[in-house]
């Protein structure tokens, strides 16, 4: 009973959670849709929306893999290993379409609005989108972008953390640790610091 009502008051708190979502949701829809481009506020909109897309995608990614666990725990046997998996690739899949619109909302403010204040934060979330995907080309280009339009950025630790990650991963070692060091080297303070100096 007490398991059951557990999952009773996991289920309540989702469905909050996903009501009041909407609700803000719908909420920015208007408000992008009744501010005129010229005012510098819609940018700044556009960004809301965006992060709410990222937000959403990684929730829901998290979601998939505990909802996956929780099913296997509850469940034996092979065919209830395929169930749980299934069960997990939907809301992934369901993941990956909050992602893609992230990046549709990222690559917008980029064409219309070169001249956002924060740019570079949305710069960085584009390309880090794309590399969640598994786009490392695209990643790449717009990571480079950021460091040579945002040489000062407070992103530019984590874009060569993130540049790093995936020179390593293509087998290109030489060219991580030439990244992973100017983090170490330039960036002492940066939230990243531990990490490159633990993979040099």
């Amino acid at each position: 009973p007490s398991l059951n009502s557990e999952r009773f008051l996991r289920r309540k708190t989702e469905q909050l959670a996903e009501s009041k979502w909407n609700a803000a949701f719908k909420l920015l829809r208007k408000l992008i849709k009744l501010t005129p481009d010229s005012d510098m506020a819609k940018p700044e909109l556009f960004y809301r929306l965006s992060e709410m897309f990222w937000e959403r995608a990684s929730s829901t990614e998290i979601r998939a893999f505990a909802t996956e666990e929780s099913c296997l725990e509850r469940n034996k046997g092979p065919s209830a290993e395929r169930q749980c998996a299934d069960a997990r690739k939907i809301m992934v899949a369901k993941s990956d379409r909050y992602r893609d619109d992230a990046i549709k909302v990222y690559k917008h403010i980029v064409r219309k609005f070169p001249n956002y204040p924060k740019l570079d934060g949305v710069l960085f979330a584009l390309a880090f989108n794309f590399q969640q995907k598994g786009k490392q080309q695209a990643a790449k280009k717009i990571y480079k972008k950021l460091i040579q339009r945002f040489p000062r950025s407070r992103h530019v630790p984590d874009t060569l953390l993130n540049f790093a990650e995936i020179y390593f991963e293509e087998g290109r070692v030489d060219v991580a640790v030439k990244a992973y060091r100017k983090v170490v080297t330039n960036y002492r303070k940066s939230g990243v610091y531990g990490y490159a100096l633990y993979k040099l």
